[in-house]
C-alpha cells in the first residue's frame, strides 16, 4: 500500500479576521455552503460599471443592496444576528465596501484548485 498523501488542508486559506458589530468575522475562508450564493451576488454586482453606479442613483441603491446582501450572507453564516437588516441599520457605506473586497477575495481563493499548489510538501512521490 502506498504512503502517498495529498494534503488538501493547504487549499484552505489562512484566517483573516475583520471585526464588525463586536464580532470577529473570518473573511479568509469562504465555506462551500456559501460559495454559490456569494458567487451569484458577485455576478449581479459585476453587471454594473463604476460610471453607471456613480451616474444613476437607482443603480447605486441596487448595488449597495447587493453588497449588503453579500455581507449579510457571508457574516450571517458565522453570526446569524448579522443579517441584512442589521447591516442596513448599523453600518456605513465605507464599512460595506471594506467588507465586500475581502469577501470577493475569499470567493476567488475558494475557486483555486490543487494545481495552484504544485509544491505540496505532503504529496509524497511527486
Amino acid at each position: 500500500m502506498s504512503n502517498n498523501v495529498l494534503d488538501l488542508d493547504i487549499l484552505r486559506p489562512d484566517d483573516k479576521l475583520i471585526k464588525i458589530g463586536g464580532n470577529k468575522v473570518n473573511v479568509g475562508f469562504l465555506p462551500l455552503a456559501l460559495t454559490w450564493e456569494i458567487s451569484d451576488i458577485q455576478e449581479e454586482l459585476s453587471k454594473y460599471t463604476a460610471k453607471q453606479i456613480q451616474s444613476d442613483q437607482k443603480i447605486m441603491k441596487v448595488v449597495f443592496n447587493l453588497a449588503v446582501k453579500m455581507c449579510a450572507t457571508f457574516c450571517g453564516h458565522q453570526f446569524p444576528e448579522l443579517d441584512e437588516e442589521w447591516f442596513q441599520n448599523n453600518t456605513t457605506m465605507g464599512q460595506i465596501q471594506s467588507l465586500v473586497e475581502p469577501i470577493k477575495d475569499a470567493l476567488d481563493s475558494s475557486m483555486k484548485g490543487i494545481e495552484e499548489y504544485p509544491g505540496n510538501p505532503e504529496a509524497v512521490g511527486k
